[in-house]
């Protein structure tokens, strides 16, 4: 598995559900001043990271602070999700029933009232994620709109081929051909899904680019944040440990590049003003 099916994910799979923003374009011109140390072909950034760089080039930053954003966090799940949540935790079961006597010798819960509420607490904080992340791939792609960049076609070619292939393997892993798998897990034609990928995967190296940038800007250290953060992952995506999130990544450092992610992500959330959604938008994703 290469190092793009899990972080690829993430961000390009963001880029791909929220739209990727345009990765402003320049053919020459000077990098941004942005502290960067070649060592046998690597990267090391002053947050931290070694990578195996990039060919393609931040020539200019766009502004960064007091940037708006969409807040979705706090939304309550409805009585409908709750008892459709509840209803395919007992299908996992082939006997599950909606009992008091069932739920305590299966799900040791108390009673099938713990259960809603503890179904509801579980529909909460996806929801929570699924805003965060949201709102980190609005901030990142009002920062790309803003900045300008070189890229290498080489690159964005092997992120798309990457992607893809990662598609490929999980199409594999769960039994089905690409063709049938692409259209399931994310609702387009594998048609409309390339042709997404190919933009999107310029987002993927913008996005990098950015937060390599702001990191350093900013001061903010990934090797500080790496053990925590890692831990959260872990915890969220369902991981068994550390090793094992690294091992499906592709290596620690393609980890620390996530690690940035979310670290930037916060900052420009702490540093930009927040708007609840309104109306529909509140109520479903």
């Amino acid at each position: 598995m290469t190092k793009r099916n899990y972080i690829g994910i993430c961000v390009l799979g963001a880029a791909l559900l929220f739209g990727a923003a345009s990765c402003g374009r320049e053919q020459n011109g000077d990098a941004a001043d942005l502290a960067q140390t070649e060592n046998d072909g690597k990267t090391e950034t002053a947050d931290g990271v070694e990578s195996g760089g990039h060919a393609s080039r931040l020539l200019s930053l766009g502004n960064y602070k007091g940037l708006s954003y969409t807040d979705g966090s706090g939304r309550e799940p409805t009585e409908a999700e709750v008892e459709e949540e509840m209803q395919a935790i007992l299908a996992w079961f082939e006997d599950g029933e909606l009992t008091d006597a069932w739920v305590q010798e299966n799900l040791e819960l108390a009673s099938v009232d713990d259960f809603r509420e503890n179904t509801k607490k579980s529909l909460r904080e996806v929801y929570d994620a699924q805003a965060w992340k949201a709102s980190a791939a609005e901030l990142y792609g009002a920062v790309i709109a803003e900045s300008t960049f070189e890229l290498d076609e080489t690159e964005v070619s092997t992120e798309r081929n990457d992607y893809l292939y990662a598609y490929q393997q999980m199409a594999e892993a769960a039994g089905m051909s690409y063709a049938e798998f692409i259209p399931e897990a994310t609702g387009m034609t594998v048609e409309q899904f390339e042709t997404e990928a190919g933009a999107s995967a310029e987002q993927v190296i913008c996005v990098e680019l950015v937060a390599e940038a702001i990191a350093e800007k900013e001061g903010l250290s990934v090797e500080d944040a790496y053990d925590e953060t890692a831990a959260q992952i872990v915890e969220a995506e369902g991981f068994d440990s550390v090793e094992a999130f690294e091992r499906e990544a592709g290596g620690k450092g393609a980890v620390a590049e996530e690690v940035r992610y979310r670290l930037v992500a916060q900052f420009l959330m702490e540093a930009g003003n927040a708007a609840p959604r309104t109306g529909e938008d509140t109520e479903r994703k």
